[in-house]
């Protein structure tokens, strides 16, 4: 591949692609394009060839077997991948980057890199350099991607965390992806929730992300009740 030779970030929602696309694009002459997932998906993808690198979110892991679903599009994208990375090492315990390590070792042949504070391995620009380029990543989904957009004024957090676990835990439900800022009874700033495949995260809210989501709730995934979740989303209301 030459010089500018483009490098498709993909992987799971809110496995850090567009951070490592923020700061690799300053860092190195290549081109980086950050895969959304909904665009695997996708039955047809005309792009030129390029390094397909998978990211991986090595801060938590799968909990098996309520995650088999998710690990069956974990294995769907390995095939697809040309390397791994995994990502937010700096965060991740030792525990967890092993437990990733061991997965991997035992699921895929592929190079394995890891990315400290998103910077870009050294040992990942010579794989780039030799590498003759790879189609667009797809897989295959037997039900379609969903996205549901709730209003909510003021939450209690405790009780929205524990409807969405207990989504998951109980329900099965497949759960993607939740992002929101919200104005919850426990806190007096503002609340940013990101809730990736396999683990929650709330922190202050950023002012960009105010001006984006406040008081707005976005979750993503496969065979959701939408009828249920906004039921269940009521009752968290303060």
């Amino acid at each position: 591949m030459t010089a500018k030779s483009k490098v498709r970030l993909f992987g799971l929602p809110a496995c850090g692609r567009q951070r490592l696309q923020k700061a690799w694009l300053t860092q190195n002459d290549f081109a980086v394009q950050a895969i959304e997932f909904a665009e695997l998906l996708q039955t047809s993808n005309e792009q030129s060839a390029g390094f397909n690198l998978m990211v991986i979110d090595a801060r938590s892991f799968m909990q098996l077997p309520r995650d088999a679903w998710l690990q069956d599009n974990v294995q769907k994208m390995l095939v697809q991948a040309d390397a791994i990375l995994l990502n937010f090492l700096e965060a991740a315990s030792l525990e967890q980057q092993m437990e990733w390590k061991r997965y991997l070792r035992h699921n895929t042949d592929k190079p394995l890199f890891l990315s400290l504070n998103h910077a870009v391995p050294e040992s990942l620009l010579a794989q780039i350099d030799s590498h003759n380029g790879s189609q667009f990543p797809s897989i295959e989904s037997a039900s379609a991607l969903q996205s549901f957009e709730f209003s909510l004024e003021q939450v209690n957090l405790e009780h929205l965390m524990m409807v969405l676990d207990n989504a998951k835990t109980a329900l099965g439900a497949k759960l993607l992806r939740a992002k929101a800022v919200l104005d919850t009874v426990e806190y007096d700033n503002l609340v940013a929730l990101e809730g990736a495949p396999y683990r929650w995260d709330c922190y202050p809210a950023t002012e960009s992300e105010v001006e984006i989501w406040q008081n707005r709730l976005m979750i993503q995934g496969f065979d959701l009740d939408q009828a249920w979740l906004e039921q269940m989303l009521a009752a968290c209301r303060s």
